[in-house]
């Protein structure tokens, strides 16, 4: 596969990713209409800017079709006063273990990795754990992660969880939510500073999949409620229009590919109070959509190496991360050294 360097990303290498819109994926069945998606999502960002061709993605500030106020602002909450955190801990699934940002060695290192090794430049007794398991659930993150976290004792601690619960048919909302709540009210009770998120809107990259929207709006509605109730730091990116861009993420569609883990970054330590270290909104430079004979093709492609084996997953009941621990389970000092001259690939 044809790889591109972006530049103005700071040498990191994106491997091109497959057609934006995923039309096979109508295949699943999912609980829950789109009839009221578009009339429920939050409203986007205007921008001056120009439109341009953004390798397939809307342009910066452009509504998805059926949103309903277009002209409407978004409504940012300010960022924090950056703290000194002296230790940071990790919990979710594969979007917090960092699939699929490579390095040379195979290894994973993703949003997390880079928002500890900025926070271990401010503090030189800095530590940092990831418990993330790909394909966890919120109740086995609850059960198992939430424990550990409290154990450690960090000051800081991440929740990205729920859209592998939604993702399952006939899941149970109201559980979701309970169990949401059960882990932000443990961690908060102990003094720890927690961070969620606001998913990113996927209608526009992939229209297929709007089946799932109303359940995404429900659970952002309870990650607001938790940030009222609890004071947690929510990172919104469900406005953010730069991650419509099919560059930002892998070929499998689902997870991030290097350059998306590297925006996720900064807007988590945006969101803490720290100054990003460069712009995490600016669109990738134009490029040519490709061929509709090639977003066909890549259609298939798709379909039997990444959507088969998921069926298969999900009819014999059986999840990615079975058998896999934590890549860092320990609380310990960051060490990043060996990435020194390397960038992160897209698998």
């Amino acid at each position: 596969m044809e790889e591109q360097t972006i530049s103005g990303t700071g040498g990191f290498e994106v491997v091109e990713g497959l057609a934006a819109e995923d039309s096979l994926s109508s295949s699943l069945t999912v609980a829950g209409g789109a009839g009221s998606a578009d009339s429920q999502w939050q409203t986007r960002p205007q921008s001056s800017s120009k439109s341009q061709d953004n390798g397939g993605a809307a342009p910066t500030g452009v509504v998805p079709e059926g949103d309903l106020a277009r002209n409407a602002l978004p409504v940012r909450v300010m960022p924090e006063k950056a703290a000194g955190y002296r230790s940071f801990v990790a919990l979710g699934d594969s979007f917090t273990e960092g699939m699929v940002d490579k390095l040379p060695d195979g290894s994973l290192r993703g949003w997390a990795d880079l928002v500890a090794a900025r926070l271990s430049s401010l503090h030189p007794e800095f530590r940092y754990a990831n418990l993330a398991v790909r394909g966890r659930l919120v109740k086995q993150i609850s059960a198992d992660q939430v424990p550990m976290a409290l154990r450690m004792g960090a000051d800081l601690v991440s929740l990205a969880t729920g859209l592998n619960d939604v993702a399952r048919p006939g899941c149970d909302l109201d559980a979701i939510g309970r169990y949401l709540e059960q882990c932000v009210a443990t961690l908060t009770a102990a003094g720890v500073r927690v961070v969620m998120f606001q998913s990113v809107d996927f209608r526009y990259r992939m229209p297929s999949l709007r089946r799932f929207a109303p359940r995404v709006i429900r659970l952002g509605e309870m990650v607001e409620d938790l940030r009222d109730r609890y004071g947690v730091v929510v990172v919104d990116l469900s406005v953010e229009r730069i991650f419509d861009d099919p560059r930002l993420w892998a070929p499998d569609r689902v997870h991030l590919a290097t350059e998306g883990h590297r925006r996720i970054a900064e807007a988590v330590l945006e969101s803490l109070g720290y100054e990003p270290a460069f712009d995490w909104r600016e669109p990738l430079p134009p490029r040519r959509r490709p061929w509709v004979i090639v977003r066909m093709y890549s259609n298939v492609v798709w379909t039997v190496r990444f959507l088969a084996p998921w069926i298969r997953r999900r009819m014999t009941g059986r999840s990615s991360g079975d058998g896999l621990e934590a890549k860092r389970p320990e609380l310990t000092p960051v060490d990043f050294s060996g990435w020194a001259g390397k960038t992160g690939r897209t698998a």
